[in-house]
């Protein structure tokens, strides 16, 4: 990806949260709950799939930091895409917003009955050091364990 495909996924993560952040302030009295706030200790399985690199991804990630009320995450991620002779050992890293999908069905009016289940969803630059080569991840988050 080249430095403008960088700049352009960053541009679309501020407008995404820039979106969601007007969209669902009006709906919302003003709280500590609207601030960003840090997160506890939490690892989640998550699923990618790098867009330049045209395959899936699995890793780890963990929320760093929510905003209104949980709607949007801040979370880190470390994915290494399916092996093949061209990628062995490749690892991305990379940090971006989350929208977690039962609080999104909770601010629309609708009940998210499978409680065991937190998907989330973002988009987020990912880096390989390696390589020193950054792709856009479309990141799926089913289970969260908290500690």
């Amino acid at each position: 990806m080249t430095r403008k495909g960088l700049i352009a996924v960053l541009l679309m993560t501020l407008f995404v949260i820039a979106c969601f952040g007007t969209a669902f302030a009006a709906d919302t009295p003003p709280s500590t709950n609207d601030a960003l706030q840090l997160s506890g200790i939490n690892l989640q399985g998550d699923t990618a799939y790098l867009v330049r690199g045209k395959a899936l991804a699995v890793g780890v990630g963990s929320d760093v930091a929510t905003m209104y009320d949980g709607l949007l995450t801040v979370r880190v991620e470390a994915v290494a895409p399916q092996q093949t002779e061209t990628n062995a050992g490749v690892l991305f890293v990379g940090m971006g917003p989350m929208i977690n999908i039962p609080k999104l069905v909770t601010r629309l009016g609708g009940q998210w009955t499978a409680g065991v289940i937190n998907p989330s969803f973002g988009v987020m630059p990912l880096y390989d050091f390696r390589s020193g080569k950054v792709d856009a991840g479309l990141i799926v988050s089913i289970i969260k364990v908290t500690f």
